[in-house]
């Protein structure tokens, strides 16, 4: 056999989409045509007008014919390598009108720009929907220009299926009218889910089929229940298609509120809410209701807002008392229930009072007063022989 005279691409020929890769193999004859075996590893490939050549690979993202040429020396082989181009891409075979939730098959389909079927185009699709709550097809590709999905829309309303190339860009899309179904939910809506003791709420129930979408036709009673046994609300309500009622908590801490209808459990909803306690308004001083004079007590001070929670890092407590040989802090930090001592040394009903510093204790100027009252008895003596 003769020296390396020319090379053999194979394949010839090669179609692909937009940064289609391709192997070759490279073989080598001589000037006879002997086969003189691999030559992959001392030749070098390269392709134009477009594209890249890594070892034996090629590829190429530019519609149209480009030539894939290797060269070992003087000897050289070329290849073609074709680059189809769909300008556009159609979408067939989903419902003009269709229920809710329903799912369907429809086919895509690569068009050229002689609006020919593509029928070697391999591209990469994705799909989207103006219908947020569709369920779609994920990231696939076509095989041979064509392919078949399925697809479910849930919105009530004219929504879309678009289909989209990822590398070119070509797109298509099909619109379909989505029916809603037949009631089989309640939902309540208009709680917030971080509120205060007090704030009112207006609830709206709403009738809806399975996926949410609002129905009609829709009439009948429901009851109404929450975790909050204070709260203010009624207790039934009416629904034509949907209603509304108030809800006032009361109650700190994390609160339910459940509407099911009358008749007919299935049809409920429930709705959750952290309701935190309101501004500061009643302080509580308590202790001991009698107490001999010299003698120290433990008083307890907690902050509480109007419907009895309590309010933590209430702040600075200012105290006075009636007694004016009584001892105890002038000023105490209040963090929830907050306990100091106080010694009354004066007999008779004496007071003790907390407010804001500043603030008058005989005025409540809008901030809470706390206040109570000890009987303090005479100071106890020993009398003789110890006994008292």
């Amino acid at each position: 056999m003769g020296p390396l005279h020319r090379i053999v691409l194979t394949p010839g020929e090669f179609t692909g989409t937009s940064g289609s890769v391709n192997d070759y193999s490279i073989t080598g004859l001589d000037i006879y045509g002997d086969n003189l075996g691999n030559q992959g590893p001392s030749s070098v490939l390269s392709i134009a007008p477009d594209g890249s050549c890594k070892a034996n690979s090629c590829t190429a993202s530019i519609p149209g014919t480009h030539t894939v040429t290797a060269r070992d020396g003087d000897a050289t082989g070329s290849a073609a390598f074709t680059v189809l181009d769909a300008v556009r891409l159609t979408v067939t075979g989903f419902p003009s009108t269709t229920d809710a939730g329903s799912p369907h098959n429809f086919t895509v389909t690569a068009y050229d720009k002689n609006d020919q079927p593509v029928t070697g185009y391999s591209g990469a699709i994705r799909f989207s929907s103006n219908d947020r709550h569709a369920v779609l097809p994920p990231d696939a590709q076509l095989a041979n220009g064509i392919g078949t999905f399925s697809a479910s829309l849930h919105t009530a309303g004219e929504h879309s299926i678009i289909a989209i190339d990822t590398v070119n860009n070509a797109t298509g899309g099909i619109s379909s009218s989505v029916q809603r179904g037949p009631t089989s939910k309640l939902v309540v809506s208009g709680l917030s889910s971080a509120t205060k003791a007090g704030t009112s709420h207006t609830i709206t129930v709403t009738a809806t089929d399975a996926y949410g979408n609002a129905t009609s036709g829709y009439a009948g009673t429901a009851r109404i229940m929450s975790s909050d046994a204070k709260a203010d609300y009624p207790r039934s309500m009416s629904i034509q298609d949907s209603g509304t009622f108030f809800f006032v908590p009361k109650t700190s801490g994390d609160h339910t509120v459940t509407v099911t209808a009358s008749g007919t459990p299935a049809l409920t909803d429930t709705v959750t809410a952290r309701v935190e306690p309101n501004v500061p308004s009643i302080l509580s001083l308590t202790g001991p209701a009698t107490s001999p004079a010299g003698t120290s007590l433990k008083v307890t001070a907690t902050v509480f807002d109007r419907y009895g929670n309590l309010t933590p890092n209430y702040g600075m407590l200012e105290l006075r008392s009636s007694d004016p040989a009584a001892l105890f802090p002038r000023y105490v930090g209040l963090s929830n229930e907050t306990t100091f001592a106080v010694t009354f040394n004066t007999s008779g009903p004496q007071h003790l009072y907390g407010s804001e510093p500043i603030f008058d204790y005989y005025s409540f100027q809008g901030r809470p007063v706390g206040h109570m009252m000890v009987e303090v008895t005479s100071r106890a003596t020993a009398s003789p022989g110890g006994q008292l």
